[in-house]
């Protein structure tokens, strides 16, 4: 499946999608903050642990901060060159990358992207680089995929792609499609309405063929965002392929989890 895998790492979200002028909070603590742009309240309230928030600004210069009611961070200033740029500010406890006993939970806490997920998989996923890529409209984002290939070829895929700008409902519909487009497939029906720690999600079935030997493949997707984050978790397998444990992947995508 190694073309297959290619063209994954390929189509993460360079769909076309919608884009504002923002200051993204992230409370990746465990008390509950209020957000800070230039000293004054940012957002429309408090932010609980684990929360986002977002403030629409325009070009110019912040101070971005939080505060406990006690104390106050000291914050990071943030330079918008124009009115659909964006920064992000993430407010961190010490915490380390936590993976359970036996390997098969894989939980992304604290890196440099704060790529907050976790989901249980039946073998350690390896990460990719971070990489820089650009929309179909020009905007810069970055990404990074985590992936776990079986002894029998079945696929898992974790994908994190990080923006400038909120992603929204309608973005799903577009992930959906970068997906099917880059694997040259088909949509099996018709995509179903889902939650992911409370987001809106979306799951779609696919069917796809190997351009190198003619074998069918089929994948699942399941596509959900918050703040402006778009995470896509995708299992594949040939449809040639008899010892698919069918368990682990209803575990794999019923234990997916954003921060």
């Amino acid at each position: 499946m190694k073309k297959v895998i290619y063209l994954l790492s390929l189509v993460m979200l360079a769909a076309t999608m919608s884009y504002a002028g923002t200051l993204n909070y992230y409370n990746h603590t465990s008390q509950t903050l209020r957000m800070l742009v230039n000293g004054n309240p940012a957002c429309s309230g408090d932010v609980m642990p684990g929360g986002y928030c977002s403030t629409n600004v325009g070009a110019g210069t912040y101070l971005m901060q939080a505060t406990n009611g006690r104390d106050t961070t000291g914050g990071y200033t943030c330079y918008l060159p124009t009115n659909d740029s964006g920064c992000d500010y993430t407010v961190n406890e010490n915490t380390s990358e936590l993976v359970s006993p036996d390997q098969r939970l894989v939980r992304v806490a604290d890196l440099d992207y704060h790529n907050g997920f976790s989901v249980d998989v039946p073998l350690t996923m390896t990460p990719g680089d971070l990489v820089n890529r650009t929309t179909n409209q020009g905007r810069p984002f970055t990404q990074i995929i985590y992936t776990a290939t079986m002894p029998n070829t079945d696929y898992y895929m974790v994908g994190v792609s990080t923006y400038g700008f909120s992603v929204e409902y309608a973005d799903l519909d577009r992930m959906i499609e970068g997906f099917r487009g880059g694997i040259k497939g088909t949509v099996l029906g018709t995509p179903t309405e889902n939650t992911v720690s409370g987001q809106p999600s979306k799951i779609a079935a696919f069917s796809s063929k190997d351009e190198s030997t003619g074998r069918e493949i089929r994948f699942v997707l399941l596509v959900t965002f918050k703040g402006n984050k778009a995470y896509m978790f995708a299992f594949g397998t040939y449809m040639d392929v008899k010892s698919t444990n069918q368990e682990e992947v209803k575990t794999f995508f019923t234990s997916a989890r954003i921060q």
